[in-house]
């Protein structure tokens, strides 16, 4: 749950925010070092979209089917996170809905998560039986670059203590080590392409990316409903 604090910045005056006990911005008054939800989300929210693009152009430019299902996962994942800043709104102004509202949420994601396993594993199927070509070198370079964003991403998600984590907390963190774990699986199927020439080593990566996301992620999403 979220805590409310009063403490003045540098430069804004005092004002009222909302902050974890355990918040460093409280004594050390850098903003970096605040781990309060409210930030969590924005700064989720922009690095979505920064890799949601990255893998975007490394679609449109490799005919990738891998990275532009890295695309709809992070859209998903920017989604999620924008959800979670609503659902701390909702809450700040009725908290005895809390639990109501952010189980709500969690369904919500869930919702989302399944559609988008369902479409990456249609589409990567139809690839698989009809490849297309594929620029391995533009995908793994797509890749890689959407790799390093989602370690910022899954560094700093993980940077709030886990006894003050909540519902929306912890299905924004599922969300950001999947995004890592999905860009690596297009890396792989990018050095296949590029260094062999088979082409359907992409379709082949778009499928294990909904595999994956469906082992991993639903079961654990759909948990976050229940709790």
């Amino acid at each position: 749950m979220s805590h409310t604090c009063s403490h003045g910045h540098h430069h804004h005056g005092h004002h009222h925010v909302h902050h974890y006990p355990s918040c460093q911005f409280l004594t050390s008054k850098n903003a970096k070092d605040c781990f309060c939800e409210e930030p969590l989300y924005k700064r989720a929210c922009l690095m979505s979209i920064l890799a949601a693009t990255v893998a975007g152009i490394g679609a449109l430019v490799s005919g990738s089917l891998a990275l532009l299902s890295d695309l709809f996962h992070t859209l998903f994942d920017g989604m999620d996170a924008f959800l979670s800043l609503a659902i701390l709104r909702v809450v700040r102004k009725h908290p005895h809905l809390e639990n109501r509202v952010r189980t709500w949420g969690a369904a919500l994601a869930f919702a989302l998560l399944l559609l988008v396993v369902f479409g990456i594993l249609f589409e990567g199927v139809h690839r698989l039986s009809d490849p297309q070509p594929v620029n391995g070198i533009l995908m793994t370079v797509g890749a890689g670059a959407n790799i390093l964003m989602n370690i910022y991403v899954v560094w700093f998600s993980h940077q709030t203590p886990e006894e003050e984590k909540t519902k929306t907390h912890a299905q924004l963190s599922l969300h950001a080590l999947a995004d890592l774990l999905v860009s690596v699986i297009a890396l792989v199927g990018g050095i296949v392409v590029w260094s062999t020439g088979f082409a359907g080593a992409d379709g082949i990566a778009a499928i294990l990316v909904g595999c994956y996301i469906a082992w991993a992620l639903l079961p654990r999403s759909f948990e976050r409903i229940t709790q």
